[in-house]
């Protein structure tokens, strides 16, 4: 979905993400063993070309998360 204001263009997008990872203390450990998954979606309003917001909603072994935050893109 797309909008015009006068000199900026608005998209809104809908992203699903699937995220695999793991945090260790020590160098040895073996980083592919037992792995968080975690799957959800993305909710981002871009304000073209200056600011991009966002709402990630996901779900994993820990129960579900939403992280959210304002960007401005390289």
């Amino acid at each position: 979905m797309s909008i015009q204001a006068d000199t900026t263009h608005i998209d809104i997008e809908l992203t699903p993400f699937v995220d695999v990872g793991r945090v260790f203390a020590h160098g040895e450990t073996v980083p592919f063993t037992d792995l968080h998954k975690v799957a959800g979606v993305g909710f981002r309003g871009i304000a073209r070309p200056f600011v991009v917001g966002y709402v990630d909603v996901g779900y994993g072994s820990e129960g579900a998360a939403v992280f959210t935050g304002l960007n401005y893109p390289f």
